[in-house]
């Protein structure tokens, strides 16, 4: 699989967009799941059927490559998993780093702020 759905600092624009750079090709792209702003200052996806995420779908010539990098990047706190991808009035698949369900009362308690608009680049995540 070579495409990947970002929702955070890998997105145009962002602080790690240069991670991404050689994307082949980048749509505006939505899929499911619980968005929270970290008080460390990136998001997070609670994995969950329930909520709308706005972000891109990535597109590369071989992401496989590139896989170790991102999730060295991402870290420990999140899982590389396939989500539903909604671009375009159409569904495909592609990797999404997600958090577990279960640690979702601990970052709220660290103090995530849940951003309902699921759009996290416009920084305006409103009341929890």
């Amino acid at each position: 699989m070579n495409r990947l759905f970002v929702y955070g600092t890998l997105m145009r624009g962002e602080v790690r967009a240069d991670l991404l750079a050689d994307a082949r090709d980048v749509r505006a792209a939505s899929t499911h799941g619980r968005l929270y702003h970290l008080p460390f200052g990136y998001p997070a996806i609670v994995d969950a059927e329930d909520g709308e995420v706005h972000g891109e779908l990535v597109t590369f010539d071989d992401l496989e490559a590139r896989l170790p990098a991102l999730d060295d990047y991402e870290g420990d706190e999140y899982r590389r998993v396939v989500r539903s991808i909604r671009v375009e009035g159409a569904v495909t698949t592609a990797w999404c780093y997600v958090v577990d369900p279960a640690f979702e009362a601990d970052l709220v308690a660290q103090g995530a702020r849940r951003v309902r608009s699921g759009q996290w680049r416009g920084r305006d995540f409103g009341a929890a």
